[in-house]
């Protein structure tokens, strides 16, 4: 079931990219757009605007998606629409919520950095950061196809929104972001809509490893210590 898991999580954390918010025929999203490039590299919400390209064609529609499933549709270098069965885990600490929906030969990981406390569903632009975990409230999507003939090929979000409009014991929400081929540089227009996902509490050791490595103990047992020894 989590066969491409592990290449999925390597596109979300793989490439920093950004550009303007696109926004489908189907609604408009809040405009959070703003880029911090003092380190030389885009960093924050919608910070991968300037890679975006022009020539794309228009956000398509939002499709709409039977209850438990994840139905999108896409424009550019992915040129289909797709629908899988979904589902959704929610971690406590950290704040997050993972959508994922797979079949043997491709898959699709929405993750959200939920606020730690007060109301959780409204608009996660996609973001990047540098190091550690984005500020919340913050998306990263990602999409990889296992192709026979050519091999995986791993899709990331360079900018868009997704609106989580349920989360409870079920899960709903859209989005609409455009992807960049990470071997390629293809990019891609698509808006997707998850309905009814059941949301599992994921446990504390899976949640555990989006955390940053806490080396506070490490560093202290390799500092001298500041009373010398007695002869």
């Amino acid at each position: 079931m989590n066969r491409l898991l592990p290449l999925l999580a390597i596109g979300l954390l793989a490439g920093c990219g950004g550009g303007k918010r696109a926004t489908p025929a189907g609604g408009a999203a809040a405009d959070t757009a703003h880029s911090d490039t003092s380190s030389g590299q885009p960093t924050g919400a919608h910070a991968g605007a300037a890679l975006v390209d022009t020539a794309l064609p228009p956000m398509p529609d939002y499709p709409k998606a039977e209850h438990g499933e994840l139905t999108v549709e896409a424009v550019g270098d992915l040129a289909e629409k797709l629908g899988w069965p979904a589902r959704a885990g929610r971690c406590r600490q950290p704040a997050m919520l993972q959508v994922l929906a797979q079949d043997p030969t491709q898959g699709l990981l929405v993750l959200l950095e939920l606020p730690d406390s007060g109301e959780v569903t409204g608009t996660y632009p996609v973001s990047f950061t540098q190091e550690g975990l984005p500020t919340a409230p913050a998306a990263q999507l990602a999409l990889e196809r296992l192709d026979p003939k050519a091999g995986p090929g791993t899709y990331q979000a360079l900018d868009g929104t997704v609106e989580l409009s349920q989360l409870d014991a079920e899960a709903s929400g859209r989005f609409a972001v455009t992807l960049r081929n990470l071997s390629t540089d293809a990019q891609s227009q698509i808006a997707g809509t998850f309905q009814g996902l059941p949301v599992i509490e994921l446990d504390s050791a899976r949640c555990a490893r989006a955390l940053p490595k806490d080396t506070s103990k490490a560093d202290s047992a390799k500092k001298p210590s500041a009373t010398p020894k007695k002869p």
